[in-house]
């Protein structure tokens, strides 16, 4: 089983790491770590966490792969090909999992598929939806 990498830009702008998103009252928290559990019918409960507010549609998954510079690759973030000069950015799909959606900003988005590791040997990350890229 793969750990879950998750990361978000909190209320302050600032990029955050963690391993769970969990909603309450309307804010929206990043979990970082865990300070206690508590067992109750052969279940563990988490009684102290360590949390920040997030934005919450700033909330990305690490996709497993890394770039060819090895930069892990979240959701949201843009990459360039340079094997063939095209720009895309990492979507998730209920269906299909993590997809490179190129061309993106054009009425017509080419869907590549699924991202694989052999792939992204000519991929780089050069941002993201949120703050944007070059």
């Amino acid at each position: 089983m793969r750990d879950i990498e998750l990361r978000a830009k909190d209320i302050y702008g600032d990029w955050q790491y963690g391993k769970a998103v969990q909603e309450i009252e309307g804010h929206t928290y990043l979990i970082q770590g865990v300070i206690g559990l508590t067992c109750y019918n052969r279940k563990q409960y988490c009684v102290q966490c360590v949390a920040v507010e997030v934005k919450k549609e700033t909330v990305g998954q690490y996709t497993g792969v890394k770039d060819k510079y090895g930069n892990p690759i979240y959701e949201n973030d843009c990459l360039y090909d340079e094997w063939t000069e095209s720009y895309g950015c990492i979507e998730w799909d209920e269906d299909r999992g993590f997809l490179v959606v190129w061309d993106f900003d054009t009425e017509f988005p080419d869907i590549s598929g699924q991202l694989f590791g052999d792939e992204v040997l000519s991929y780089e990350v050069i941002g993201n939806r949120i703050d944007g890229f070059n």
